[in-house]
């Protein structure tokens, strides 16, 4: 499994599920919640979830996000709580840039009973 990161499919709908730099882009706080289940009928099939929320600060460049999700695929569990940083630069009146970073931490299992 190594470093595999749970597939949604919603990133059309919330880009901060992959990109960090997303937090606040909008100038509005965003809430999202996702759930992935596949394999329904079987014993130990895949179901992640994920709840998200990001918001620029104030009137500043700077914007956080906060990103749970849980992993479940077959006898592995994984927990994670990711926090993210975006700044924005503005280049001109149309364009800006901004970059974003995330830092967190996983708790990963393997439940042999």
């Amino acid at each position: 499994m190594g470093q595999q990161e749970p597939l949604f499919q919603h990133n059309y709908l919330n880009p901060f599920i992959y990109n960090p730099g997303y937090a606040g882009i909008n100038n509005l706080t965003e809430i999202g919640a996702f759930r992935n289940q596949k394999w329904a009928d079987f014993d130990g099939g895949i179901v992640s979830n994920l709840i998200n929320v990001h918001s620029r600060i104030n009137e500043s460049n700077s914007s956080i996000g906060l990103q749970l999700n849980t992993d479940n695929i077959g006898l592995t569990s994984r927990t994670k709580a990711h926090f993210s940083y975006a700044f924005r630069i503005k280049l001109s009146d149309e364009l800006i840039l901004q970059p974003g970073v995330a830092f967190g931490i996983v708790d990963q299992r393997i439940n042999f009973a």
